[in-house]
C-alpha cells in the first residue's frame, strides 16, 4: 500500500507540529525522526523546511545549509530556502555568500514578509551585526 495514502492530511500536519514542538523542547533527534519520516512518506518543502530547522536549532549550519541546497537544487526559486541559507550563512560569518542570497529574494516578487526579513537581515549585514549569534 502506498505510504502516502496511509496518513491523511490532517496527521501529516500534526506530525509537523510535533516536529516543531520537540524542536522547541530541544528533542533535536525526535524532531529529525519525525521530519525525515514525514519527507520518505511525501516529500514536502515544509517537511524539508522542518528538517532544516532542526539542525539549525542545534547549531549544526552545515547539514542546514546542506538542506538548504537539496531544496534549491529541486527548487531554484524557492525564496524560503534562500531565507533559511542565508541565516545559516551568517551564522556561519559568511556575509557576502548570504548578501548575494538576500539580493535575489529582494530582487524576486516575494511575499512581504519574506522581502521585510531579507531586508532586515541585509541592513545587519551592512551595519556589521550580522552575528547576532555569539
Amino acid at each position: 500500500m502506498d505510504m502516502k495514502k496511509k496518513l491523511s492530511k490532517e496527521s501529516k500536519k500534526v506530525l509537523c507540529e510535533l516536529g516543531y514542538y520537540y524542536i522547541n523542547s530541544r528533542e533535536y533527534e525526535k524532531a529529525v525522526a519525525i521530519f525525515n519520516s514525514l519527507i520518505i512518506i511525501d516529500d514536502q518543502l515544509p517537511f524539508r523546511y522542518g528538517l532544516a530547522n532542526v539542525f539549525f536549532s542545534k547549531s549544526d549550519y552545515d547539514k542546514a545549509l546542506e538542506i538548504c541546497r537539496d531544496i534549491l537544487d529541486d527548487y531554484p526559486g524557492d525564496t524560503t530556502a534562500k531565507l533559511m541559507m542565508a541565516e545559516n550563512l551568517i551564522f556561519k560569518k559568511r556575509d557576502s555568500e548570504a548578501a548575494v542570497l538576500l539580493d535575489q529574494v529582494l530582487g524576486s516578487d516575494a511575499d512581504e514578509a519574506s522581502m521585510k526579513l531579507a531586508r532586515d537581515l541585509k541592513q545587519g549585514i551592512s551595519q556589521g551585526i550580522s552575528s547576532y549569534a555569539g
